[in-house]
């Protein structure tokens, strides 16, 4: 098979997994999918960027991507560069940086919160989640973290909350996202 042959086939793969037409990635504007599917997912070929979007954040995608070359979007100032914000302990690892998978909640161009899931456990995905004070006690955090477990699973992964006991607000989270105390843990480290 020929590298043509071989692109051919991964976009014949992902258009019938994503259920699109294969000429949408090689398009010269970008092309942006409402979908229920998935919340956000991107891809690009070189020439264009193809965004598959929940309903709930489509028109946003639409604002902010639909003029903005694939390249920009992909490796630009539009998706954050998280681990230069050290805010967000609690969600990414910034040693190990092994997340495979983050959702940003924005306003405007705040971040209000991150959660990530890292393969650390190699099969299992750990989720993180940071909040911003001010966005704190409204619901975000279960809400995104309730996002990702179900985008995890969509990856035939399986996701698991990690917290401590003395941490209220987090274990409140967990179990408002549909998780429930599995087992316990205890870690030492030499220093």
């Amino acid at each position: 098979m020929t590298k043509p042959d071989k692109i051919k086939y991964v976009q014949t793969c992902i258009s019938t997994s994503w259920s699109c037409p294969e000429d949408v990635f090689s398009q010269r504007k970008n092309i942006i999918i409402e979908t229920d599917k998935t919340f956000f997912e991107i891809v690009t070929f070189g020439s264009n960027a193809v965004i598959r979007a929940d309903k709930e954040i489509f028109n946003w995608c639409v604002e902010s991507f639909s003029d903005i070359p694939a390249i920009d979007i992909m490796d630009g100032e539009n998706l954050p560069e998280l681990y230069l914000d050290n805010r967000f302990d609690s969600a990414l690892n910034y040693e190990y940086k092994g997340e495979v998978l983050a959702i940003v909640a924005r306003k405007d161009k705040d971040i209000a919160a991150v959660v990530a899931v890292d393969d650390y456990h190699h099969g299992l995905w750990q989720i993180g989640i940071d909040t911003v004070v001010d966005y704190r006690g409204q619901g975000l955090a279960a809400y995104l973290v309730k996002e990702i477990a179900m985008e995890s699973k969509k990856r035939n992964q399986v996701p698991f909350y990690t917290t401590w006991s003395p941490n209220i607000a987090s274990t409140r989270t967990a179990i408002s996202a549909g998780f429930s105390p599995i087992w316990m843990e205890y870690f030492a480290e030499n220093i």
